[in-house]
């Protein structure tokens, strides 16, 4: 079962380089510097819609195919990471959290530090430390009421961060301005809160696997959009994190056709 690897995860990050580049010429080519208003079927836009509509597509029949072919894990140990590798991708998805966090705090301490700022760093640093620590339960096979604590900090603070993003952004008439990173934040809260299933035994491989793979997509395109070193950081961890579990539920699905 652990030799069962597949490559989809790593194909959605590079898909998520193509898109950083398109999203990053449509900042700078199909919307206004000044006005903040976006030209309307420019070929950047309509580019990245294609992109991300042909990569969801082969995400969708690619999870048809896989759990066609086997029964999809529910337990803990779905998420047994298929290697050194992705064990060190994860810890260091989880560190670039943590560390991204503290960034923000370093950045923001000098000034007025509302209640806001305080909870999205704690729950920044404590997202990294969790992520950390079920990536090592997992590849040890540990499973206990530990885990399933640990499991919701992550969903929580990008939950929080969406909350946050949103009320910035929400006074924006123009939607194409931050629709991107709206779609990132939605994306990664999901892929982690239906990652957080398999430590309470009642995974969902379907949906993990779908939001896990869009995660990993859209956290690297919409890197585009944020210039500041922590937002980079944290996108690129639950980037790094969703691709691991995704590689790791599916190489966990027995093929019992073969």
């Amino acid at each position: 079962m652990r030799k069962n690897i597949n490559f989809m995860p790593l194909l959605a990050l590079i898909a998520g380089v193509g898109g950083y580049f398109i999203r990053k010429s449509e900042l700078i080519y199909a919307i206004d510097p000044v006005t903040r208003l976006a030209q309307r079927w420019s070929k950047y836009t309509l580019l990245l819609v294609a992109l991300s509509v042909v990569v969801t597509v082969v995400f969708e029949v690619y999870i048809i195919i896989k759990l066609h072919r086997g029964n999809a894990p529910k337990s803990y140990n779905a998420l047994s990471a298929n290697g050194l590798l992705s064990l060190f991708a994860a810890m260091l998805g989880g560190a670039a959290i943590s560390v991204g966090g503290v960034i923000y705090y370093l950045s923001v301490r000098k000034t007025h530090i509302s209640v806001t700022d305080y909870a999205f760093v704690l729950f920044a640093v404590l997202s990294g430390i969790t992520q950390i620590s079920l990536a090592l339960g997992a590849w040890r096979r540990k499973s206990g009421s530990s885990n399933r604590v640990a499991s919701v900090v992550a969903p929580l603070f990008f939950c929080l961060w969406l909350v946050i993003f949103y009320r910035k952004n929400s006074t924006d008439p123009e939607l194409l301005n931050y629709a991107l990173p709206c779609f990132a934040l939605m994306a990664a809260l999901l892929s982690l809160y239906f990652s957080a299933g398999f430590a309470f035994d009642r995974g969902n491989a379907r949906y993990t696997l779908i939001f896990s793979f869009l995660a990993s997509y859209l956290c690297i395109a919409a890197m585009a959009d944020f210039t500041d070193l922590y937002s980079r950081l944290i996108l690129a961890g639950a980037a790094a994190i969703s691709a691991v579990n995704a590689a790791s539920i599916a190489g966990n699905i027995p093929d019992t056709e073969s």
